[in-house]
């Protein structure tokens, strides 16, 4: 038997990135964002839209570190907790 615990909601669905001021709203103790992805082109895009939509919810930043990868090194997780810690995200 294999069990995996996702620590996260995921939500899935046609249009759902439109909705997620509504399914993720900024509360007490959490006003700051952080989307990760990888650096693809393509991500940059999508990345720029949840930003929009995010700060549109009223979040007071959202910040992007799109350096993630498959299996990241520590150097990489590394480089992620600093990103976190200089923009002071929750």
């Amino acid at each position: 038997m294999y069990m995996f615990q996702w620590p996260v909601r995921t939500y899935v669905g046609a249009g759902i990135i439109h909705q997620i001021g509504t399914l993720v709203p900024p509360a007490a103790g959490r006003q700051r964002a952080l989307i990760t992805s990888a650096a693809d082109a393509w991500c940059q895009p999508l990345n720029q839209q949840v930003k929009g939509l995010l700060l549109a919810a009223e979040y007071e930043a959202a910040d992007v570190w799109a350096e993630n990868e498959a299996n990241p090194s520590w150097e990489t997780v590394r480089r992620g907790a600093a990103f976190c810690q200089a923009h002071e995200l929750d």
